[in-house]
């Protein structure tokens, strides 16, 4: 019992989360938000109870420069308040489109060079809450068709989106990259 007990006073690491756009965090409850990353905005974070706080960075409406410009902002004034409020054990996720229409891999490698390599990369072009998911490299989006306010949830209509997706990674002096070929912008109906 003892071992139980004192493995609960360990506190969990923080997750920090970098959100290039709003839809992600809409999916989510009982954590902070963040719009912006000045020290003092994200010492509220971190001292918040929650194990999750969002950064809102909203870098996919970005340019690929500006977007690193802001990922670097957030990262280093993420230094000086993880050691104000003594925070040595946390995660860092970036998050990006389930279509990957994101900065990958600009934001990831700006982070790795401020805040230290990443243990891994996960693509997932997936975001179920949205409808939206991959299968046998499909993408899908499973747009709900409402004609009318009032129709009963058994007679939707869906439609499909169907958008290639084809990643090459190559593992580059520890780095991930990703190639996306001119076929990844097709997209039928």
């Amino acid at each position: 019992m003892a071992a139980i007990s004192s493995s609960q006073s360990k506190p969990q690491p923080k997750i920090i989360v970098l959100d290039d756009d709003p839809t992600g965090s809409q999916t989510v409850h009982s954590c902070l938000l963040l719009t912006q990353w000045d020290v003092a905005t994200l010492r509220i974070g971190l001292a918040d109870a929650s194990p999750i706080m969002f950064v809102l960075t909203n870098t996919r409406s970005l340019t690929p420069e500006d977007a690193t410009k802001v990922t670097r902002e957030v990262c280093r004034n993420l230094k000086p308040a993880l050691e104000a409020e003594n925070i040595h054990e946390f995660m860092i996720v970036s998050r990006s489109d389930s279509t990957l229409r994101g900065h990958y891999p600009i934001e990831t490698d700006a982070i790795a060079e401020e805040l230290g390599d990443f243990d891994a990369h996960f693509l997932v072009p997936a975001f179920f809450e949205g409808g939206r998911f991959t299968e046998s490299s499909v993408h899908y989006l499973v747009s709900m068709a409402y004609p009318h306010q009032y129709m009963k949830p058994n007679l939707l209509r869906i439609r499909f989106l169907v958008i290639p997706i084809a990643i090459c990674l190559i593992m580059s002096k520890k780095k991930l990259r990703a190639e996306f070929p001119p076929q990844m912008c097709s997209v039928s109906c």
